[in-house]
């Protein structure tokens, strides 16, 4: 990988549960976050990390601010922001990530991102296991 840019290589060794989404989101990103670290954090689940893949890199390109909104629902967690749009899209296609950019012309927001909602389950090797 480039230099400062992550991939699936430097979590070998962790449990990855990778989730789509982004930080804009009003509500079903929010509460799935808040679920997944819930249940990590009640299973006492030490060698588990959330990987969350922002489907809205041009709001998400903070990464500070974006890995700091991750961690607010599980502090074992990673954002990963794709350099443009292009990138994005082969990483959701790899993943079979269902997304699309829906205009809010009435809205502070601009525009929101209906999504598919699943969590990847990785095991310590980066292979797909659920």
């Amino acid at each position: 990988s480039e230099k400062g840019l992550l991939s699936l290589k430097d979590f070998a060794g962790k449990k990855l549960i990778v989730y789509f989404g982004y930080t804009y989101c009003p509500d079903v990103c929010p509460t799935e976050l808040a679920l997944i670290g819930d249940v990590l954090t009640k299973i006492n689940a030490k060698n588990a990390h959330v990987l969350f893949i922002s489907l809205d890199p041009n709001r998400d390109n903070n990464i500070t601010q974006t890995n700091q909104w991750v961690k607010y629902f599980y502090p074992n967690s990673t954002a990963l922001v794709a350099k443009n749009e292009n990138e994005l899209q082969n990483i959701t296609k790899n993943y079979g990530v269902i997304y699309e950019k829906i205009p809010l012309p009435n809205s502070a927001m601009q525009y929101s991102i209906a999504h598919s909602g699943e969590f990847y389950l990785l095991d310590e090797n980066g292979k797909f296991v659920k």
